[in-house]
């Protein structure tokens, strides 16, 4: 198991990790993660080529998976016709983050 590639992004928030998808989809890393969420607030994982299931078992080896009350999850995007909730929060957090 090669390990994480870790890079940090800002000096006290946000961390780019690298990774085998596979290795993340079967949890080899999933304390590792977990604690850098929680040390450093973000984490990227950038260009998976993964599947939303893929994506799905990676989010479940760092804990429960929570939505509101459905068995989808919410889509983050801007677009209203696919998550009219989450457009609506967004346009309110767009300078923020």
């Amino acid at each position: 198991m090669p390990g994480l590639a870790i890079r940090h992004i800002k000096p006290l928030i946000g961390s780019e990790v690298i990774a085998d998808p596979d290795e993340l989809v079967a949890g080899h890393h999933a304390s590792e993660l977990r604690a850098l969420v929680v040390a450093r607030g973000v984490v990227v994982l950038r260009d998976l080529a993964i599947t939303l299931e893929q994506q799905r078992a990676i989010t479940a080896t760092l804990g429960p998976i929570r939505s509101d009350g459905g068995e989808e999850l919410q889509k983050v995007t801007i677009d209203p016709a696919v998550s009219p909730e989450y457009a609506a929060y967004f346009a309110n957090t767009l300078f923020w983050h």
